[in-house]
C-alpha cells in the first residue's frame, strides 16, 4: 500500500477502490511446497503490485510476541516467513532481513532466543535472509491524527525500502483481535511497549495510537501485509489461547482492509478496537463485503 502524500486527500470511496484489495488463498498446512505454491499464486494475482520488491532492501516483520513453541500458534509460522523471503529473492530483492522486537527486554541474547524458539533462524538459513541484531532505534514523526506524536521504532524497520508485515491471526484479550495492524506494535523496541501501554491505558486511546503507528509506517514505506491464518489462535490470545485451523493465507497492501476481512472470517460479534478506530477515521468501509477479495471468497473460511 502506497498512501504517501495521497492518503490524506483521497475520499473514503477512492481509497477503498484503489488500495484495499485483499487476496485470499486456501492453505491446508505448513509444508514448504504448499506454502510456496500458495504465496506464489497470490503474488501472481497481485501482478504489478508485487513489483515494488525488485532491487529493494526488504524487511520481513513477523509476530514473535514472546518466546513460544510454534505449535502453540501464537507466533508467525517460520515456513511462511521462509517462503516469503524466498519469493522476495525470486522477485529480485536486493536484500531480505527478518527483524522483530518481542515483548520484554531487547538485547542480543533475548532476540537470539526468540529467533531460535520461533525457528526464524532456520527460516533465515533456508531462504538466505539475514536475521537482524541491530538493537538501535530511530524517532519517526507520526502522520496520524495526533501530529505531535513521535514514534521510536527499531532501525531496520525505519530504514527498510519495503516492509513485509507477516502477521499471525489471533484473538487478543485487549484489542479483540491481533492481525496486520496490531502486528506493527512490535516495531516499538522491547520494554518501551510497556511504556506505551502506560501512556495510553484507555483502550480507545491505545487503539488510536496503534492506528497512528500503522498509518505512519504505511505513509513512509512500501508495505505488503501477509496474514498467516493456516492455524490461528482462538480464546485467551495473544499468547494463552488455543490453536484453531482456518486454512488460509491472506495478503493485502492495506493492513486495515486485511484485518476487516479477517474479523468477518473469525465471526467477531464486535469489531476489534483497531478496526473500530479505522472505521471512525474513514479508513474502512462499513462492511467487509465492500472490500474486493481476489482468489477464494472469505466466506469459505468463516468459523462455525
Amino acid at each position: 500500500m502506497n498512501r504517501k502524500s495521497e492518503f490524506g486527500c483521497m475520499t473514503k470511496n477512492e481509497f477503498i477502490k484503489e488500495n484495499s484489495k485483499v487476496f485470499l488463498r486456501a492453505c491446508e498446512n505448513y509444508e514448504n511446497d504448499n506454502v510456496s505454491e500458495v504465496l506464489g499464486r497470490i503474488f501472481g494475482d497481485m501482478g504489478r503490485e508485487a513489483e515494488i520488491i525488485r532491487d529493494k532492501n526488504v524487511v520481513i516483520k513477523p509476530n514473535l510476541v514472546r518466546k513460544m513453541d510454534i505449535s502453540a500458534a501464537g507466533t508467525t509460522n517460520p515456513t511462511v516467513a521462509q517462503e516469503v523471503a524466498r519469493l522476495c529473492f525470486s522477485l529480485g530483492a536486493k536484500s531480505v532481513t527478518i527483524a522483530e522486537s518481542p515483548a520484554g527486554i531487547y538485547t542480543d541474547s533475548s532476540i537470539r532466543a526468540s529467533y531460535k524458539v520461533g525457528k526464524m533462524d532456520i527460516a533465515a538459513e533456508n531462504s538466505g535472509a539475514k536475521l537482524n541484531f541491530d538493537l538501535s532505534a530511530k524517532h519517526v514523526q507520526s502522520s496520524g491524527e495526533d501530529k505531535n506524536r513521535i514514534f521510536n521504532i527499531i532501525t531496520p524497520i525505519a530504514e527498510a525500502d519495503v516492509i513485509i508485515n507477516v502477521c499471525k491471526l489471533k484473538t487478543h484479550n485487549l484489542t479483540g483481535m491481533s492481525g496486520a495492524v496490531k502486528n506493527f506494535f512490535g516495531v516499538v523496541p522491547g520494554t518501551e511497549k510497556i511504556e506505551m501501554h502506560a501512556l495510553y491505558p484507555n483502550l480507545t486511546d491505545f487503539s488510536a495510537m496503534i492506528c497512528d503507528l500503522c498509518k505512519t509506517l504505511c505513509d513512509r514505506t512500501e508495505i505488503i501485509n501477509v496474514m498467516d491464518a493456516v492455524v490461528a489462535m482462538e480464546g485467551n490470545g495473544p499468547t494463552n489461547g488455543k490453536p484453531k485451523k482456518l486454512g488460509f493465507i491472506g495478503i493485502s497492501r492495506d493492513p486495515f482492509a486485511l484485518d476487516l476481512v479477517a474479523s468477518a472470517v473469525i465471526g467477531m460479534k464486535d469489531l476489534s478496537s483497531t478496526c473500530e478506530e479505522a472505521k471512525k477515521r474513514g479508513y474502512l468501509p462499513e462492511s467487509p463485503s465492500e472490500i474486493e477479495v481476489i482468489g477464494d471468497e472469505y466466506e469459505k473460511f468463516i468459523c462455525e
